[in-house]
């Protein structure tokens, strides 16, 4: 996996940011510049999307002069992936030396008062899949992904999510990610 990571990205140009790009929201590559995109199937061991009409890509790029990664395309547990392949491409870019990411989700919403297309800034997050032992915390000790334990204490960052939120035009209510075993629930 460090071969791979170095292969795809020497400095300057590593990237310091990724953004796993949900449903719907992929467009969101195209207003990268200097633009280049690798499909899956072109990297070693990397997951396929089992959605048909999807595009399947890494894209390496600049948003406002900060190089950055997207994933066209996720990975996730309710299409039959191990806990190993959906973490992959986080892990992947651990190793690249990204600090900082972006997830994005088109989750249904639990709440009564959210309309479609209404926007929820995760603050937190509840992992019922970890109750039935789908949790990437398990399996064999890798020193170089770092503790084995994280403190989830400040897993999602107040004051950046905020940031982004107001930048994008994206405001919007605060609640928790539900995860089970089938399509995400906010």
């Amino acid at each position: 996996m460090r071969t791979l990571a170095n292969g795809f990205c020497a400095p300057p140009s590593r990237p310091q940011a990724a953004v796993l790009c949900g449903s719907g929201l992929g467009n969101l590559a195209d207003k990268l510049t200097e633009a280049q995109s690798f499909v899956y199937s072109e990297i070693p061991n990397f997951p396929q999307s089992t959605v048909p009409s999807a595009a399947g890509r890494l894209v390496f790029g600049l948003p406002n002069g900060r190089a950055c990664v997207m994933v066209q395309d996720r990975f996730p547990t309710h299409e039959g992936y191990s806990i190993l392949k959906v973490t992959f491409s986080v892990r992947l870019f651990f190793l690249m030396g990204v600090d900082t990411l972006v997830v994005t989700i088109a989750g249904g919403g639990l709440d009564p008062e959210f309309e479609v297309g209404d926007t929820m800034l995760i603050h937190g997050q509840v992992n019922l899949l970890g109750f039935s032992g789908l949790n990437p915390l398990r399996g064999p000790k890798a020193e170089r992904f770092g503790v084995r334990v994280p403190a989830m204490s400040d897993a999602y960052e107040a004051e950046g999510t905020q940031c982004l939120a107001t930048d994008g035009g994206a405001e919007g209510a605060k609640g928790r990610h539900l995860c089970d075993g089938g399509r995400p629930h906010l």
